[in-house]
């Protein structure tokens, strides 16, 4: 009898201190992508759900996903995008399928894991150029003359938007494209373009999507490189590199890095942060919490802020992911 119960708590502890314990349950972060992909004829529903604040305005969205195992290492995907910007009714975003890629063997004890995905986002509407255009031309004391142009840009949301933000029911978000040159006293001249600055169309907050990787109003093209690594039995790292394209010619580079710890079986915690190479472009930060009701389920949940103007003063995600 003693010895049946030596063996089992040998066994216990293999559980929760082994590799079980620190086994890949999937999608383990709150915006970063991890290596995990589910085996051949096998899947991933990934339920999500985000609150963002600027100002006293409020915007929410929704995006299921699904990820499905059709090859070894290998999976495609899909998921759909639904937003309530402030002013505008719910509305479909873009749907965004995609191919999902293991560089490296996931069985390997090498500490170090590789993947990448390639999808792309269709959008629901595209950005169409608003017929208004404002000049304003000043003259410094210097003698030097500068020219400002504003180009804006409407991006409608939600069914029955006209896309004029003159029009009061018209929702979505008012892009402008901030254009300055100046012109000096010996008649050279230097030219800078701020782009992405933008409202919603029924007065609200700013985004920034030109050369961005953090864009939902495009038809754009998504790589990500997936770079994970073991640092303890309860502790991993994550970062990707991701690259945007737009359909009008438009890149941009980005990031994820993140750091998980698992305090039990059931129970994680992470630190993650995403955001542009360009200095002013979108940068977040994250803290999510993970929990395991079932092996096959993890409800996740996080809170997080804006670290440029151009992102949400905060940010409340949730979500559920069901592998079966």
């Amino acid at each position: 009898m003693r010895r049946l119960s030596i063996t089992l708590c040998l066994m216990a502890g293999a559980l929760f201190s082994g590799p079980e314990a620190r086994a890949h349950h999937g999608r383990d972060f709150l915006v970063l992508q991890d290596f995990y992909l589910p085996e051949m004829f096998n899947g991933v529903l990934i339920g999500g759900f985000e609150t963002t604040k600027t100002g006293s305005e409020f915007e929410f969205g929704l995006e299921p996903q699904l990820i499905f195992g059709v090859f070894p290492r290998a999976a495609l995907g899909v998921s759909l995008s639904f937003d309530d910007p402030m002013g505008s009714p719910w509305g479909y975003e873009s749907v965004m399928p995609g191919f999902y890629y293991q560089i490296t063997p996931p069985e390997s004890d090498f500490p170090i894991r590789v993947g990448f995905s390639a999808r792309y986002q269709f959008a629901r509407s595209v950005e169409t150029p608003d017929p208004s255009v404002s000049v304003e031309r000043s003259t410094l004391s210097s003698g030097e003359r500068v020219i400002t142009k504003v180009i804006r840009t409407v991006h409608p949301h939600g069914s029955g938007s006209s896309g004029n933000p003159d029009d009061p029911g018209a929702g979505g978000h008012v892009h402008t494209q901030i254009v300055r040159t100046v012109v000096k006293a010996d008649g050279t001249s230097q030219t800078t373009t701020v782009n992405g600055q933008g409202s919603n169309a029924s007065g609200g907050h700013q985004h920034s999507h030109a050369g961005s990787t953090h864009t939902h109003g495009d038809n754009a093209f998504f790589g990500t490189l997936v770079v994970e690594g073991t640092l303890t039995d309860h502790d991993k790292v994550v970062f990707n590199l991701i690259n945007v394209l737009a359909d009008d010619g438009a890149a941009g580079w980005g990031y994820a890095a993140g750091m998980r710890h698992q305090f039990t079986h059931s129970f994680s915690m992470s630190v993650e942060a995403t955001g542009d190479f360009a200095s002013n472009g979108y940068q977040e930060i994250n803290l999510g919490a993970f929990y395991l009701p079932h092996h096959n389920v993890t409800l996740r949940a996080g809170i997080g802020m804006g670290l440029t103007p151009v992102a949400p003063d905060g940010i409340l995600r949730a979500g559920v992911v069901w592998r079966f």
